[in-house]
């Protein structure tokens, strides 16, 4: 599967991890990969940080899984910016270029 979201699980997960952080009021920015299951996890991970500080996750591709299976390639830049103004979602995708998820195989070739 393609650039999946999280499952129910993840999402609880994510819903516990911002209960449970201790460091709320420290935090001054949030870094994800543009792979649509990391921006969610930042985003239920640390919502009580981006509410109240008004924060948004930066997506920085940089950082993103390097194999090139399908469930670590990420999306489209169109899709990724229609989902987030869909959604109204709290990610700023201004590092992220078209081509970003495109990956070359780092297998050998003979």
């Amino acid at each position: 599967m393609r650039d999946p979201l999280l499952t129910p699980y993840g999402e609880n997960q994510c819903r516990n991890l911002n209960e449970n952080f201790p460091f709320h009021a420290k935090v001054e920015m949030i870094v994800a990969s543009p792979l649509r299951r990391t921006l969610y996890t930042a985003i239920l991970g640390f919502e009580t940080v981006l509410r109240e500080k008004d924060l948004k996750v930066v997506a920085l591709p940089e950082i993103q899984e390097t194999s090139d299976v399908q469930c670590d390639t990420g999306s489209e830049l169109h899709d990724l910016e229609n989902e987030i103004k869909r959604k109204y979602l709290p990610v700023e995708l201004g590092l992220v270029m078209e081509g970003w998820h495109v990956k070359v195989s780092s297998k050998f070739k003979k």
